[in-house]
């Protein structure tokens, strides 16, 4: 029985994963759009805004068609799905921007001064309590 739990347990989190590699994607379609249409006609700073709500909405959507086929009824569980899908996304914007794009650590934590009308903590709030909010929106 054990057994099978944890081999359960091992495929929602590759799910999870998984669901989380379509956010990727999303994102990477949303900053194409804002780069290539946003910016040219609203500047860099609209362009950003509309980056994060965009990608914000598209993280609600794939996680709300996620949690309909996996239903999680303790909250914890969804914070803990959540807060999976926070390091990921931490990982992966700071994996990329230092070692693959090789930029200095000053660049790479630009996206994260909220002083300087940088939203992306907004996004980050946004992947963590999407399942909660989620769930509580549409499942219960």
């Amino acid at each position: 029985m054990a057994e099978f739990l944890m081999e359960e347990y091992a495929m929602q989190l590759l799910a999870a994963t998984g669901v989380w590699c379509l956010f990727v994607c999303a994102a990477f379609a949303c900053r194409l759009y804002c780069q290539g249409s946003v910016v040219s006609r609203l500047g860099e700073a609209v362009a950003h805004r509309v980056f994060v709500l965009f990608t914000s909405v598209s993280v609600f959507l794939l996680a709300t068609l996620f949690l309909s086929d996996y239903p999680i009824a303790a909250d914890a569980t969804l914070l803990r799905l959540g807060g999976l899908w926070l390091a990921l996304s931490l990982a992966f914007d700071l994996l990329l921007g230092r070692v693959v794009l090789g930029m200095a650590w000053e660049r790479v934590l630009r996206n994260y001064n909220l002083r300087r009308g940088r939203l992306y903590p907004l996004l980050l709030l946004a992947v963590f309590f999407t399942p909660l909010a989620s769930y509580h929106l549409f499942f219960i």
